[in-house]
């Protein structure tokens, strides 16, 4: 018997009287619960890019930033989208909202690069589940993002990229038939 074997079977062994069974580990399994992660490094993230895409199965918004931190995040489905700072309510087409709020960011001064430029209501693509994107900015050290959806609140993920620094937000799910 090799040695590679005795150890697998003392694992078996070990396993079988304790009653465990080995854990295989899992992907991230999307929610339509609210989902957060603290910011680390610098907060000296800038927002410089918006973009969404529709992928089989998922549509995704990618919020990019220049800076060595890496963005925390807080995402939750609201029933309205407020904006921070001024209370004013955005609308957005669909009947659900995701707001996407992001730590570690700020707003730039004299020199610092330039804040994201693009527009502020971003259409989604027609065959996915997304309607619109609203940048509503940022505020007090924190960026402020609405996703408008068709239909009830969709499975999400939400992690972060580097190189530049990004957050990726994914909600599953395709248009509903009309």
């Amino acid at each position: 018997m090799t040695p590679l074997a005795v150890i697998g079977g003392a694992l078996v062994g070990v396993l079988a009287a304790t009653g465990s069974t080995p854990r295989v580990p899992q992907p991230p399994t999307p929610t339509p619960e609210a989902d957060t992660s603290e910011q680390s490094g610098p907060w000296d993230l800038l927002l410089t890019d918006v973009r969404v895409g529709h992928h089989e199965g998922f549509d995704r918004v990618v919020l990019e930033f220049d800076g060595d931190g890496v963005p925390g995040w807080y995402v939750e489905y609201v029933d309205r989208a407020v904006s921070d700072g001024s209370g004013y309510r955005i609308r957005l087409p669909g009947e659900s909202i995701l707001q996407v709020g992001v730590s570690g960011t700020f707003w730039p001064g004299p020199g610092d690069p330039t804040y994201y430029d693009g527009p502020d209501r971003l259409p989604a693509d027609p065959a996915g589940a997304l309607t619109e994107v609203y940048v509503g900015g940022t505020f007090e050290g924190y960026t402020q993002v609405f996703v408008g959806l068709d239909g009830d609140p969709a499975p999400f993920e939400v992690f972060t990229l580097d190189d530049p620094a990004r957050l990726v937000v994914d909600v599953r799910g395709e248009r509903p038939a009309s």
